[in-house]
């Protein structure tokens, strides 16, 4: 239900931060965070830590990103059960304290649902 006026110019939030950009629309944040495990990291600590500060109760973070070569033509959208790493796991590996942790890279169901609901019957492309 959030529509902006033709011609309206976003603010970058974020745009003296220098690590990523960041809009807000309505009660929706969106962040660009350039490449990498390393830039997500850096904004998941930084957000996460606004999103506490603020009050917020239960944000919900999902990644929107490409998935090249998994056998579906371009233009598609595709909402996955979960994320992977190299080696196709479901999870996230890394050191904590000095001994190996593993994060699921779950998508909540729940979540899913609702994105594939968000679909229209004359989109130009399929969900």
């Amino acid at each position: 239900g959030h529509k902006l006026q033709a011609g309206t110019k976003l603010l970058d939030i974020s745009l003296l931060s220098y690590r990523y950009s960041m809009f807000k629309v309505g009660p929706v944040l969106c962040l660009s965070h350039g490449m990498g495990i390393p830039s997500v990291g850096i904004l998941l600590h930084e957000v996460i830590k606004l999103m506490y500060h603020a009050g917020c109760q239960d944000p919900i973070f999902f990644r929107l990103g490409t998935c090249g070569g998994i056998g579906i033509e371009g233009g598609n959208l595709v909402v996955s059960e979960s994320a992977v790493d190299g080696m196709l796991n479901p999870y996230l590996e890394l050191p904590v304290l000095g001994k190996m942790q593993q994060r699921p890279a779950l998508l909540d169901k729940k979540l899913a649902q609702e994105l594939k609901n968000l679909a229209m019957p004359d989109d130009p492309f399929s969900v």
